[in-house]
C-alpha cells in the first residue's frame, strides 16, 4: 500500500468514526499514522475491508450480523422460558462459520442445550456449554 493510498483510507475511517481522537496528525512510516495529544497513539493500517465491494457485504459484517441474530433468537426464546434469569456466554467459531448457517435454527439448538443443562444451574456458579 503506497502512502496516498494510507491517506485515503486513515481520512475515511477519520471522517466515519465520530469519536475519532483529536490532537496532531504525522503520517510516518511506522506506525503509518501517530495522533498526539495528551496521549500519543499509533494507527498501523493492515487490510482494509470494503463491504459494498462484495453483493453480499464481507465475510466480516456476515459473521457480525450472524452472531447478533444468533443471540437476539437466545433471548428471545429464553425470555419466553420457565428458567430464571441468569448470565449465558455464547461463543462463536469463526472458522466454521457458513453464510448457509440460519441463524434461528442455531439458536434453537443453543436454547435447547441451556434448557436441558437449566437443572444444573442452582448449583454452579458458571457453567460452559460446548455445542
Amino acid at each position: 500500500m503506497n502512502r496516498l493510498e494510507e491517506e485515503s483510507i486513515f481520512k475515511r475511517f477519520q471522517n466515519n468514526y465520530l469519536d475519532f481522537p483529536t490532537g496532531e496528525i504525522i503520517h510516518q512510516d511506522s506506525p503509518d499514522f501517530i495522533i498526539k495529544n495528551e496521549s500519543i497513539i499509533g494507527v498501523e493500517i493492515t487490510q482494509v475491508f470494503k463491504d459494498q465491494d462484495l453483493p453480499t457485504g464481507s465475510l466480516i459484517r456476515a459473521k457480525e450480523v450472524f452472531k447478533s441474530n444468533v443471540l437476539t433468537n437466545v433471548v428471545s426464546l429464553l425470555k419466553s422460558s420457565p428458567i430464571s434469569k441468569c448470565i449465558i456466554s455464547i461463543s462463536f467459531n469463526d472458522n466454521l462459520f457458513n453464510k448457509k448457517l440460519n441463524p434461528r435454527t442455531i439458536a434453537k439448538q443453543c436454547y435447547q442445550c441451556i434448557i436441558a443443562e437449566a437443572q444444573n444451574f442452582r448449583s454452579k456458579e458458571f457453567m460452559k456449554l460446548k455445542i
